[in-house]
């Protein structure tokens, strides 16, 4: 069972590191969350501890949703702050559980248990780093996308917008769940449409490789 612990603290890394091979875990350690979602697509642990403040950018709210983009892996939050609105951002944002520092290991452990015997009846866990459909390539980890090999630069919401219709076996559907699930488009007029705001500028940079006719 392979560990990854994410934490810009060395002592708190070298800690659970020590902590959870106790338990018989193959535990991994990094300090940023960039190094982490690098370290998900390459070296694929079963369960990710995700401290929530990680001193620079990105931080573990904004590392869980990135990786609930491409991957399945379970995620523990770990943080200072005990309110129930930040539990509720973690959980939202992906994490599989919540623990509140200071906490001991065996609590740890046994969380840890709980999530993989929840996750275990889920399908596969491996992540899927990239997208790819005729010539376009979405590197899902640096969120980088090329077509024929040149680097085509989107917005983020463009961005998002792409991952899900070159995902999603039936684009039509895919836009009409975009309608529902993206708050910022609720006071305007789009029931009814086929198009997106967003979904133009997808096009326009993509004129090949993923028509939505």
């Amino acid at each position: 069972m392979k560990i990854l612990v994410v934490d810009d603290e060395a002592q708190i890394r070298k800690l659970l590191h020590t902590g959870l091979e106790g338990y018989g875990y193959e535990v991994i350690t990094e300090a940023d969350g960039n190094s982490a979602l690098v370290a998900v697509a390459q070296k694929k642990p079963d369960l990710v501890i995700l401290d929530i403040a990680l001193g620079s950018p990105p931080d573990g709210i904004e590392v869980s949703r990135n990786l609930r983009t491409w991957s399945k892996v379970p995620i523990i939050i770990l943080s200072v702050r005990g309110e129930e609105k930040q539990k509720v951002i973690a959980l939202n944002a992906g994490a599989d559980d919540y623990l509140t520092k200071p906490f001991g290991m065996e609590e740890l452990n046994a969380r840890i248990q709980a999530v993989l015997r929840r996750t275990s009846t889920t399908s596969d866990t491996t992540p899927m780093a990239e997208i790819r459909a005729k010539g376009l390539r979405i590197d899902l980890v640096n969120r980088r996308v090329t077509l024929d090999g040149e680097t085509i630069h989107f917005t983020p919401k463009e961005y998002d917008l792409l991952c899900l219709l070159t995902s999603s076996a039936n684009p039509a559907s895919a836009i009409a769940s975009l309608i529902r699930m993206i708050s910022y488009l609720r006071d305007q007029a789009v029931v009814g449409q086929s198009r997106l705001p967003h979904q133009d500028g997808v096009m326009q940079r993509l004129p090949c490789a993923w028509p939505l006719a």
